[in-house]
Order: C-alpha cells, then structure tokens, then sequence
C-alpha cells in the first residue's frame, strides 16, 4: 500500500490521504505471541525493566519502520532541484501515548518534509498534555485551510504548533 500510494503522489494524483498502519482496535498478530495488538494494550503487563508493554511496543515499532520506509522512499523520488519530500510535508502519531490505560497525553508525534520550504523538517514533538490533533490542525494551517479547529471532545484543538 505504501508504494501504490508513492506512485499517486509523484503522479500528482493526490495531494492529501491518511494512511493508517493500524486501526485502534486492530486485531493485527505477530509470530509467537497469542494476543493480537489491541488486546495486548489491556492484558499485557508492563516490564519492569524496559518500562514498556515490550509486545504491544512490537507493534508500534513495526508502524514506525514502515512510516520511515515512506519517508526514505519520499527522499530517493526526484523533483526538481530537490526531492518529493522537499514538497511535502507527513506526519506520524501513535494513537495514544502509553496502551495500557489508552491515555491520549504526551501523543509522540514526528514530521518530515518541508512543504516546499514552509515548515521545519524533522521534528519529533512532545505532545506534552496536547491533544494529538494538534499536529493535523498545525498542518491544515500551513496548507492554508482556515478551519476555527479540529477534532472531537477532548481530542479538539485549535491551537498550532509554533516550532514546525
């Protein structure tokens, strides 16, 4: 899927698209383990140690190769001077920021692209106690949309991130 959708935006046949390496309530597997994704958020303990839910961070590491994949893959397309990726700007969120209890603060979220020199690249941003849409809002902002806000209930924001 990754691909096809490569090929829709260097074809210019897109512009904008979410693309979700996981549901929420995903009922995704991995070898070795008998709990899939969303159960193991509830059930699985966290490690001591590692201070993680070491098989549910499986998971979350897995959608992170895969949106870095995009990424690089953005980077090896050549558009002008640059890159596609010099003219676009994607970002990733999980969709919360620790499983076991689905907490909605401190949201990691990571950019890439520069939007054609609009916004700063590379950032990884502490959501802190944002809602994770803030990231989306901050981006409909600088593609110039003029929306008073965006989300629902606690998740809705309408303020932009100052560092992109």
């Amino acid at each position: 899927m990754t691909d096809l959708m490569l090929m829709a935006v260097a074809c210019d046949q897109t512009r904008v698209f979410n693309m979700f390496y996981a549901a929420a309530f995903s009922a995704t597997t991995r070898p070795d383990y008998d709990k899939p994704h969303h159960t193991a958020t509830h059930e699985e303990a966290v490690d001591d140690h590692e201070k993680c839910q070491p098989h549910v961070s499986w998971y979350t590491k897995r959608a992170m190769e895969e949106w870095a994949y995009y990424v690089q893959a953005l980077a090896n397309i050549k558009e002008g001077e640059g890159t596609l990726l010099d003219n676009v700007f994607i970002y990733a969120t999980t969709d919360q920021s620790f499983a076991k209890i689905h907490a909605i603060e401190g949201i990691p979220m990571f950019t890439a692209g520069r939007a054609g020199g609009k916004v700063k690249t590379g950032l990884h941003l502490d959501g802190g106690k944002s809602p994770g849409t803030q990231l989306g809002y901050t981006a409909m902002r600088v593609m110039g949309l003029d929306v008073p806000s965006w989300g629902e209930q606690s998740n809705n924001t309408a303020k932009e991130i100052g560092e992109i």
